[in-house]
């Protein structure tokens, strides 16, 4: 008998033990007065919700509306200042889900609005010590993973949400940069789902039957080498730059061809080969495949480039790094595609000078006061990469943003004019921005615009590596037209074998 009670006991203990990590929820009234309270309002009024946004809404298809708004619930809204649309569920009393959306481009200054969220997230789950930050934090970890993913298939849908659970309650931070982030807050955190959809590595299209559109005879291309790896250019020593070619949709022929100036000005680029040569890796599915099932599902392909190099005869090669084209549909199992645009980076074996052919006609880059940029507007100036013939992909620091973008596993972190470099061993190296804009040597062809890049080698040792950073932008702020701090920079980094 004693060992039955006991038993009851531990079994009791153990449903109350569940039952107290189950959030009850918030108190609708007391909901609405810190509301109240956060906008400097006298009072909050809601509104029924007549059209659900099921599509914002639901993080993933698996999820199911019915879950979130049971039988007797009800859905309602109220309007948080000029800023914010808010959404409580719940039965009248008490309310299991909050739900914001949050139009970023509407604010004119942040600081109230980043007060309103860390105030109601705090009243939300007090006492977590993230509440005051995951508003801003969230939406820049989900937005940094989403800006990735417009040219990175493998960046999967997961990766672009932002996601805790703090005592049985989850949060889903979602949105499209620059323009709108989403915040979900459930006391439901069962009706979270997270289906292979979300985890599929390249990205798939939701193949849902009732959402096929079989009209459809043309979709968009897109492949970018945005999983770049080290490739050994030792038989291609000199890097040439950055290159382009264009299709214009009047032309006649159906070559894409370089653009000028460059040692292969108007070279016709054949692609059919290397967009075979791309579906042969083990990182793709068969294109001609997911051409043929997508028709209906997707108004564009993306794919990540996996064999980048096009031999351009005996003394060049180009690197592709993105070409955007079209797939025509001719039958049911049957496609052409039409490039239009073309990037990349080219390589040859000798020191061809660069060609200056800047006019004052466009397309050309201005610079707003208080700035200077130096850029390549012209061809770029030839790089000796004989030392450090290993390419390890591309740097790239966005507008503003403290942290670098990098191949793995280098990271890199800006401040002021020093651009940080570490190689993920715990060893870094320390890159003067300051000194290398006063090695540039050049004016612009004219007011506002950009300082030509003249010296765009920075050389550095890491880890007893000998490195190369080919510059071809940086961007700094220079309120007396001397460069304070560096607020962006594009390059292609190199190192020894």
């Amino acid at each position: 008998m004693t060992r039955l009670c006991l038993a009851l006991l531990m079994a009791i203990l153990a449903v109350v033990s569940i039952r107290a990590e189950d959030h009850p929820g918030w108190d609708r009234g007391e909901l609405l007065a810190r509301a109240a309270e956060l906008l400097q309002q006298p009072e909050i009024e809601t509104a029924a919700v007549e059209q659900f946004p099921e599509r914002m809404f639901l993080l993933d298809p698996s999820e199911d509306k019915s879950c979130f708004v049971a039988p007797g619930e009800r859905v309602e809204a109220f309007t948080a200042g000029d800023f914010s649309s808010v959404l409580l569920i719940g039965d009248g009393q008490q309310v299991h889900t909050v739900w914001f959306y949050f139009p970023v481009l509407n604010i004119a200054d942040p600081q109230p609005v980043w007060a309103f969220y860390a105030g109601f997230f705090d009243y939300l789950l007090p006492g977590w010590a993230g509440g005051a930050d995951w508003a801003e934090m969230s939406l820049g970890k989900a937005w940094a993973a989403s800006a990735k993913a417009y040219q990175d298939p493998m960046i999967s849908f997961e990766e672009m949400i932002a996601r805790e659970n703090v005592g049985g309650v989850a949060l889903s931070t979602w949105g499209v940069p620059p323009d709108i982030v989403t915040y979900r807050v459930t006391a439901r955190a069962g009706c979270e789902k997270i289906s292979d959809y979300l985890l599929a590595k390249p990205r798939q299209a939701e193949r849902d039957p009732a959402k096929r559109d079989m009209t459809r005879e043309t979709a968009g291309l897109q492949l970018y080498y945005s999983q770049q790896q080290p490739v050994d250019m030792s038989a291609r020593p000199v890097f040439l730059g950055q290159v382009s070619a264009f299709r214009a949709r009047t032309a006649t022929e159906p070559e894409i061809r370089l653009g000028t100036p460059g040692p292969l000005s108007g070279e016709a680029i054949e692609l059919s080969a290397w967009l075979d040569a791309q579906v042969q890796t083990p990182e793709f599915p068969d294109f001609a495949a997911v051409a043929e099932d997508g028709w209906g599902y997707e108004s564009n392909f993306m794919f990540a480039i996996g064999a980048p190099q096009i031999a351009m005869g005996p003394e060049h090669t180009l690197v592709v790094t993105r070409a955007i084209g079209s797939v025509q549909r001719k039958a049911p199992d049957t496609y052409d595609v039409v490039w239009s645009d073309l990037s990349g980076l080219l390589f040859g074996t000798e020191m061809v000078p660069a060609v200056d052919d800047r006019t004052d006609a466009p397309p050309y880059q201005m610079v707003n006061a208080g700035q200077r940029v130096y850029a390549s507007e012209a061809s770029a100036v030839p790089v000796d990469i004989g030392a450090t013939p290993i390419h390890l992909g591309a740097l790239r620091q966005y507008y503003g943003a403290t942290s670098i973008e990098l191949p793995p596993p280098y990271s890199g972190v800006v401040e002021g004019l020093s651009l940080t470099i570490a190689d993920g061993s715990g060893a870094t190296a320390v890159l003067d921005l300051g000194a290398w804009a006063a090695s540039q040597v050049g004016e612009p062809f004219s007011p506002g615009r950009v300082h030509p890049v003249s010296q765009p080698v920075i050389a550095f040792t890491l880890a007893g590596r000998a490195h190369l950073l080919a510059v071809n932008m940086a961007a700094y702020d220079a309120p007396e037209d001397t460069p304070s701090k560096l607020t962006g920079i594009f390059g292609e980094l190199f190192a020894a074998p």
